[in-house]
C-alpha cells in the first residue's frame, strides 16, 4: 500500500524525491490519510496487520532452536530492523508531506480512481485485525500440508505481557523518539540516497 501511494505522490507532485517535496498534506489530505495509515502498517503500529505479523515473526525467533545468546542476538536483531522500519517509514510521511522544503500550493489531490486502490489494503487491514482468528485453521492446515511440521497458529493483536510485546514497546517508544528529534537526529541522512525515501 505504501509503494502504491508513493507512486500516486510521485503522479502527482512530479517527483518522489523528499527533497524536492513539499507539506503536501494540505493539497493532498486524502492520499496522506492513505499514506500514514500504510506507514503504520509497515511500521507495525497497532492495531494493524503489520503489527501482528511482527508479533508473530518475534514469537517465532523466540521459538527458534538455538541457544539462549542465539535467541537473544535473533530477537536484538530483529528490534533493530523494526525500528529502523519505523524510522524510514516516518521518515518518509514526515518527509513528503510535512517537512518537504518546497511550495507545493501547485499540486491537486490525485483522482478517487487513483489513491482509492493504493488506500485500500491498509484501511481493510484496519478492521480486518479483528477477524484474523478465523483463519487460523487455514494457515495451519497450510503449513502442514508442506510436511515441514504442524502449526499451531494463533492470530491476534493481543497475546499478553510477552517477550514480543515489550520488543515492540521498546520499539514504539524508540521510534517516536526519533521522530520527535528528527531534525537534528535525521540530518546526516539529507542527500543520501535510501529507497524510497529519496527516489
Amino acid at each position: 500500500s505504501l509503494f502504491m501511494i508513493v507512486g500516486v505522490v510521485d503522479h502527482q507532485a512530479g517527483s518522489r524525491d523528499i527533497r524536492r517535496l513539499g507539506p503536501l498534506w494540505r493539497q493532498m489530505p486524502f492520499t496522506f490519510v492513505s499514506a500514514v495509515i500504510a506507514a503504520a502498517s509497515m511500521a507495525a503500529v497497532p492495531p494493524t496487520f503489520g503489527f501482528v505479523s511482527k508479533e508473530g515473526m518475534l514469537t517465532a525467533f523466540e521459538e527458534a532452536p538455538f541457544n539462549n545468546a542465539g535467541v537473544i542476538a535473533l530477537l536484538v536483531a530483529a528490534g533493530l530492523g523494526a525500528l529502523a522500519t519505523f524510522v524510514y517509514s516516518a521518515r518518509y510521511v514526515f518527509g513528503a508531506f510535512i517537512d518537504g522544503p518546497k511550495d507545493m500550493s501547485h499540486v491537486k489531490e490525485a483522482p478517487a480512481n487513483l489513491w482509492i486502490p493504493a488506500v485500500l489494503p491498509g484501511v481493510l487491514s484496519l478492521p480486518g485485525v479483528a477477524f484474523l482468528g478465523l483463519f487460523d485453521e487455514t494457515l495451519d492446515q497450510v503449513v502442514d500440508a508442506t510436511g515441514l511440521g504442524h502449526a499451531h497458529t494463533h492470530l491476534a493483536l493481543w497475546h499478553g505481557l510477552t517477550v514480543a510485546l515489550w520488543i515492540s514497546l521498546a520499539v514504539l517508544v524508540a521510534g517516536v523518539i526519533v521522530v520527535i528529534y528528527r531534525r537534528p537526529l535525521l540530518q546526516p541522512l539529507e542527500g543520501k540516497r535510501l529507497g524510497v525515501a529519496t527516489g
